[in-house]
């Protein structure tokens, strides 16, 4: 299915005029204003979803005995790039996670 046709299918379940001109365009000039609207949402979304930004990071750290920790190996979960990447926490295994493509 076309954006076109999302877009009319969506649309003309609340009625709305899905006439158009011989240029395309459509009559009403609400219709054809939700229609670039919907076309500047679904570019958008396609732009976001190219990028794949991970949401989140899981890295690897160890708990020095010098600093009161136990030694271990510890994972961390953190929204923050900036720790994760932290060289003052020797982080390490650093594995960003992403949205699902299906949600």
């Amino acid at each position: 299915m076309t954006d076109r046709e999302e877009f009319e299918a969506w649309i003309s379940e609340s009625g709305w005029n899905l006439e158009r001109n011989n240029e395309g365009n459509y009559c009403t000039f609400t219709t054809d204003a939700a229609w670039g609207g919907w076309q500047a949402a679904v570019k958008k979304a396609a732009r976001n979803k190219a990028k794949r930004l991970p949401v989140a990071y899981m890295f690897d750290w160890y708990s020095d005995h010098d600093d009161g920790g136990d030694g271990l190996v510890r994972d961390r979960l953190t929204t923050s790039y900036d720790e994760a990447h932290s060289p003052t926490m020797g982080c390490y295994n650093i594995r960003p996670l992403y949205l699902r493509d299906d949600a």
